[in-house]
């Protein structure tokens, strides 16, 4: 009799725990959602969730202000920074009562909520102010599954390129004479670059000096070599075991040159995929450069497992071998500023942005609007998060969710909290000058400038780049000593080919 009673209780619990159940990916009953939902008594109008964990007091205090200023009480939770953010959205969005905005931070994830009818796509919208946001939202920085299909508010951008402090420019090549080989290494192109990488290679191993010239200007190295200069004992700073460097980073300059935007690389059709061959050995032919004359902590790193090794090559190594002005170049994102200067605070303050040049050509170009002057001279900028709409909300709740990113994106105190209280860059900033992360203002120049790029990696399939493209030249080339044209083709073959698979 008790196991009887013992096993009805049990089967009483799940069948309990079952209807209690409603998420979005889970229930496609969408009456049965908003009658539940209605039927159960909430503190407050809007349910907010952030994934950013690093502003969460900032986040909570900024949706408080709004609820005292406009009587919508929003509730503001945060991801737990020790747990997988997207488990956490996931079980967040089985709650009789999800999130009705919530963060999107890839392609990946808006596939998901995409499949499962939870994101609004701006085209449904009905606050006619935030329509207008949604449709001045600039194509390359859209979160769009499509192209043509819009579904997220960028929180912040980010960019990246090669890193370059003015400074060690002066110690090479004398007195203030760093300003014009700063501004003559944003306009040069490859070849030009190419010819500065050789000489700076020679310099530093035997202290030869050889001419060159950038944005056709003519330039050499100081005769005898002083104060920083007398400490570089490679060109770039390089971790070869940190496969986003290679697979996300250094990659996306070459998928730019065919793709327009992420959502472009996403619906690609196998032949446009194929065009991608001659980018992607332009793209090896400018990784065997960065990678003949890498700087290490006691001396150069030759390709090999010293390259590759990520104790004594590590991205923090790479950095400290930067900061400390053992090489010239490095790749790195405004996001390392703060990490940066711990190690050197004066040096984080210098540093200024510089495009990561490739040989790419007018024939390997296919991409709308670019150019290989735009690509030559222009960095990768990116949204790394959006917010976006929960499509199962009420009506009332979208149009308060609505009014709630207007203000957020558009008012003067809205534009407070994104800019001083987290640290955000608008996409459509003006004034540099308000912001205190140095490279964040050089991005903003290129950005004001229109000399970007798109994130176009992130259209890639999941895991093409890091866990496929980077992880194969690591362990394949990075390894190798020397490398043949055979081998960038060889590369670039399965690069399409694992492309092609892991899309279907």
């Amino acid at each position: 009799m008790k196991n009887r009673l013992k096993k009805f209780l049990n089967l009483t619990a799940c069948f309990m725990a079952i209807l209690s159940m409603s998420a979005c990916g889970n229930n496609n009953d969408d009456s049965s959602n908003k009658t539940e939902s209605n039927s159960t008594e909430k503190d407050y109008d809007l349910l907010v969730y952030n994934s950013d964990s690093d502003i969460a007091d900032e986040f909570e205090k900024m949706c408080n202000e709004y609820s005292s200023r406009t009587g919508v009480i929003i509730k503001g939770v945060t991801a737990d920074p020790e747990k997988d953010n997207m488990e956490q959205l996931r079980s967040y969005m089985k709650l009789t009562n999800p999130p009705n905005v919530f963060t999107v931070n890839n392609m990946q994830e808006l596939k998901e909520w995409q499949d499962s009818g939870c994101i609004l796509d701006f085209s449904n919208a009905t606050q006619e102010n935030f329509k207008e946001m949604a449709n001045n939202i600039p194509e390359t920085f859209r979160l769009s599954s499509n192209t043509v299909d819009s579904f997220g508010v960028p929180c912040t951008i980010q960019g990246y390129g090669y890193l370059v402090d003015p400074k060690i420019l002066s110690s090479l090549f004398g007195g203030d004479k760093y300003r014009s080989v700063l501004n003559d290494l944003k306009e040069c192109t490859y070849e030009e670059f190419e010819g500065m990488i050789h000489a700076l290679d020679v310099y530093i191993d035997n202290g030869q000096v050889y001419r060159f010239t950038l944005n056709g200007n003519d330039y050499s190295l100081l005769a005898e070599k002083s104060g920083l200069a007398e400490n570089l004992n490679g060109v770039f700073s390089f971790a070869g075991g940190d496969t986003t460097l290679t697979g996300s980073c250094l990659a996306n300059v070459a998928l730019s040159s065919v793709f327009k935007t992420a959502a472009d690389a996403n619906v690609a059709a196998n032949e446009k995929i194929d065009l991608l061959g001659s980018p992607l050995i332009k793209f090896m032919q400018a990784l065997d450069l960065i990678t003949s004359s890498v700087s290490g902590k006691n001396g150069g790193v030759s390709r090999g497992i010293s390259l590759v090794n990520n104790t004594t090559n590590s991205t923090n190594q790479a950095m400290k071998n930067f900061v400390s002005g053992k090489s010239v170049f490095m790749v790195g994102g405004n996001w390392e500023y703060d990490t940066i200067a711990v190690y050197d605070s004066s040096v984080a303050r210098r540093l200024v942005f510089l495009p990561i040049k490739m040989p790419l050509l007018g024939d390997d170009i296919k991409a709308e609007g670019i150019t290989e002057k735009k690509l030559a001279t222009s960095i990768p900028v990116y949204v790394p998060r959006y917010y976006s709409i929960n499509a199962r909300s009420t009506e009332l709740e979208q149009k308060l969710a609505q009014d709630f990113l207007v203000w957020v994106k558009t008012s003067e105190l809205g534009e407070k909290y994104l800019l001083q209280e987290f640290g955000y860059i608008p996409y459509d900033i003006k004034d540099s000058t308000v912001i205190d992360n140095p490279l964040s203002r050089s991005m903003i120049e290129y950005v004001t400038s229109e000399k970007v790029i798109p994130g176009v990696y992130y259209g890639a399939p999941t895991n093409w780049c890091n866990d496929t493209l980077g992880k194969y030249i690591a362990e394949q080339y990075y390894t190798k000593i020397s490398w043949s044209y055979s081998d960038y083709e060889k590369v670039s073959d399965y690069a399409i080919s694992k492309w092609k698979e892991m899309r279907k």
